[in-house]
């Protein structure tokens, strides 16, 4: 495993902590494209699993891949982008089988898992 992405530096990590998310609206969502050390992730689960901000998606993530037993992989108000969650080296490929998963509930027309309904996330 690695830490996500290319160096930050050390006045940017956790640039979004506590205080900042503390003062986010409950229906807000936080996006991370950039690194993942910007944002204080232990934090960020926090306010997630509390509602105090409305969802998350991410693309990094403080280790890539995200490890399988990452709280963020649970959550219904995080949406989980491809570079965070693809090329698993430990072989569980977990983000192929929600892809496939959903897939096939999509075809279906099932209800697909780990869907963010954002008007219902505040």
């Amino acid at each position: 495993m690695k830490t996500g992405g290319l160096a930050v530096e050390p006045d940017t990590t956790h640039f979004i902590g506590e205080a900042e998310l503390n003062r986010m609206k409950p229906d807000a969502v936080l996006s991370n494209v950039a690194r993942g050390e910007l944002v204080d992730e232990a934090a960020l689960i926090r306010a997630l699993e509390k509602r105090q901000i409305g969802g998350a998606a991410l693309d990094v993530a403080t280790i890539e891949p995200l490890p399988a037993d990452n709280p963020l992989w649970r959550m219904e108000n995080v949406l989980i982008l491809a570079a965070c969650g693809r090329d698993r080296e430990d072989g569980s490929a977990l983000f192929d089988r929600i892809f496939s998963e959903n897939l096939s509930r999509y075809r279906c027309g099932q209800p697909l898992l780990h869907s963010v309904e954002w008007d219902k996330a505040g």
